[in-house]
């Protein structure tokens, strides 16, 4: 199980802050697995399946959900040379070969966030963690006004 915190490094201290996701993986699968299922996990987190307020969360199926999740994690896969069984799943939920309802933009963005964080660390201020959510950007502003100095989390 990947608990998702966020975690502001301030003077050899860190303050933990608690996400309101948790992904699980089965840590007896194979890692390739494991990548792919945090991928689909993460594509329901970045295609707003799951959010912090109930307002942003989007109004889709399970069909459609999975179904953009699982392009996510099967975009993620290919772009990296990891196969997959995406292909097979994904044309389960498309038997006559209709498409389910979603996002190409929401799952672009997710594949390309994905990604940003494969790269390299993201720093506090850039992520959706911070963006979207009023508890962490207040203990962030509370964090700062201790320290009185440059910006640690830009």
């Amino acid at each position: 199980m990947i608990i998702i915190y966020t975690f502001c490094i301030v003077n050899k201290e860190s303050a933990r802050v608690n996400s309101r996701f948790i992904i699980s993986v089965n840590r007896n699968q194979e890692r390739i697995v494991q990548f792919h299922t945090i991928c689909h996990e993460l594509g329901h987190l970045f295609c707003y399946h799951q959010f912090y307020t109930e307002s942003k969360r989007r109004k889709l199926t399970i069909k459609e959900r999975e179904f953009e999740a699982e392009t996510v994690a099967w975009l993620v896969c290919k772009r990296h040379g990891i196969y997959n069984p995406s292909e097979e799943y994904l044309a389960s939920y498309a038997p006559q070969g209709e498409i389910p309802i979603c996002s190409t933009d929401l799952i672009m963005k997710a594949v390309a966030e994905i990604e940003r964080m494969m790269e390299s660390p993201i720093k506090i201020k850039e992520s959706l963690w911070y963006k979207e959510d009023k508890g962490l950007k207040e203990k962030i502003r509370v964090i700062e006004r201790q320290q009185k100095g440059p910006d640690l989390f830009a």
